[in-house]
């Protein structure tokens, strides 16, 4: 990711965005580029958790008294 491009990716996340630029372009150390943006977690990312849940127990039998 470090790397003008170099990759194919569509979407990188708002804080991963901010710490390379801080490493790359800023030339600060790893520790040193936090963000402290709270909208820096972005609501897609909690996709790449639930979604494949959703996915696994899509067909689980859903009838509980048994």
């Amino acid at each position: 990711m470090r790397t003008p491009e170099s990759h194919n990716d569509v979407y990188a996340p708002k804080a991963h965005k901010h710490f390379f630029k801080c490493l790359v372009f800023d030339k600060l150390a790893p520790v040193d580029c936090r963000s402290d943006d709270p909208g820096a977690v972005d609501g897609i990312d909690a996709l790449t958790v639930t979604l494949p849940v959703i996915i696994r127990y899509s067909e689980v039998n859903r009838d509980l008294r048994n």
